[in-house]
């Protein structure tokens, strides 16, 4: 068993979000993270991520909205504008530890702690001692067309300063700005 990622710009999409679930319940033994950006309207991810839930107990949905021009404490969740970031994580090969959102609304980032089962280790559903788990952080960013360089730097260093206690970090991202600025 490897630990697979599966990282999808789902372009504001049900459609796309809907196959991409309908893959992750097929397939759930390949993938122990999958990782989404550009989540259409926010009512219909939080009708997916239940849906998802319920059909498939092997993932555990992490979802984050980012509003624009709102401090990350102060996101709500039913504000037109939104990036959302969907990280699905397996339930008996990974266990999330922590999880935090940094930037704004062109450059943000969803940093999950993340313990993961050692290769070769119990069958899945199987009870198992997280000790000897391998701990990684997975980032979760998305940058919009529109993020100036500054908003870029600043989304780095705050996964930087996020994960200060971690040498595994794997940053995955939907990267669309090209400003000069």
């Amino acid at each position: 068993m490897a630990h697979n990622i599966l990282l999808w710009n789902i372009d504001r999409s049900l459609t796309k979000l809907t196959e991409l679930f309908e893959h992750a319940n097929k397939h759930h033994e390949k993938y122990t993270i999958i990782t989404i950006q550009d989540a259409p309207n926010v009512d219909q991810i939080d009708i997916m991520c239940e849906r998802i839930a319920v059909e498939n107990v092997c993932f555990k949905t992490e979802t984050r909205p980012i509003r624009a021009n709102a401090p990350i404490s102060d996101q709500r969740i039913t504000a037109h504008g939104t990036t959302r970031l969907i990280t699905l994580v397996h339930n008996t090969r990974a266990k999330v530890t922590k999880t935090n959102t940094v930037g704004n609304a062109t450059a943000a980032g969803q940093v999950t702690e993340v313990k993961l089962q050692p290769i070769g280790q119990a069958k899945d559903g199987q009870e198992r001692e997280t000790a000897s788990w391998m701990e990684i952080v997975i980032v979760n960013s998305y940058i919009r067309p529109t993020a100036t360089r500054n908003d870029t730097a600043q989304l780095l260093n705050m996964i930087q300063l996020n994960n200060k206690k971690f040498s595994k970090t794997l940053i995955l991202s939907d990267v669309n700005a090209s400003s000069p600025t």
